[in-house]
């Protein structure tokens, strides 16, 4: 009983030591990928170098973490304050490759801590969206954003919770609504830009052509919400379409 109970007391003595490791590693990558331009070109291309170099390391461990990770309240404190900020100062960065190594960490943490960074994702989800909306936003940005919002919206579950917990929320944006409003815009212009899809997404949208998926029904009524609250429009609109066809 004696020895199960000091190798207890070592194995916990041991997670405890590893969370405080993993904390401090997070806190300097998070400081890492905040560091401003150098004075010199030397200095500057080094420190480009260790900014995507933590931003990778930092994808790579919220990519890798696991339930002990993602439960740490440690972390989890680091991961609301430190890193937010780090990925809210990346997210507007001019520099393409540190940009797109930004919305990397922002889709993992929208795929694994959107249950508790509600605040924290509103903010960035506001970022991206004036970046879509902003005529001064360059032709890369504008195509990196879209490419983000096509991969949240080939997962129809986390569609769903988007709606749920962000529109459904009187204290939260409309990201949900955003989302789809400026994907709207962005086929309508790619359609009528006369000079092509280039044209299109400098003008506010994109010549991708996206795989929507539809609200789904089922999982709505899993969370209790009437269907008519994500699938009414494409029901009324399927319908419209049989009727004029015959």
């Amino acid at each position: 009983g004696g020895a199960e109970g000091g190798d207890g007391v070592a194995r916990e003595a041991r997670r405890a030591q590893a969370e405080v490791d993993v904390h401090e590693l997070l806190q300097r990558l998070c400081k890492l990928s905040m560091k401003s331009d150098g004075l010199d070109l030397a200095t500057e291309d080094m420190q480009l170098r260790c900014k995507l170099l933590s931003l990778e390391l930092l994808v790579s461990m919220l990519r890798e973490s696991g339930p002990a990770f993602r439960s740490s309240e440690l972390i989890l404190a680091c991961v609301k304050q430190q890193l937010s900020i780090a990925l809210s100062a990346n997210v507007v960065s001019p520099l393409p490759r540190v940009f797109h190594a930004a919305t990397q960490l922002f889709i993992e943490l929208l795929s694994n801590f959107r249950r508790v960074l509600k605040q924290e994702l509103d903010v960035l989800f506001g970022i991206f969206v004036c970046i879509l909306a902003s005529p001064n936003s360059s032709f890369a940005q504008k195509d990196m954003v879209l490419q983000l919002l096509h991969r949240v919206c080939q997962d129809r579950a986390l569609l769903l919770e988007i709606f749920v917990n962000f529109d459904c929320d009187i204290n939260r944006t409309d990201v949900f609504k955003k989302i789809m409003t400026h994907l709207a815009k962005s086929f309508h212009l790619a359609a009528l830009a006369p000079a092509g899809p280039a044209a299109a997404i400098a003008g506010g949208g994109s010549g991708m052509v996206l795989d929507l998926p539809r609200p789904p029904m089922g999982a709505a009524a899993e969370h209790g919400l009437p269907a008519t609250a994500l699938g009414a429009g494409a029901a009324e609109s399927t319908g419209a379409e049989e009727g004029g066809a015959a």
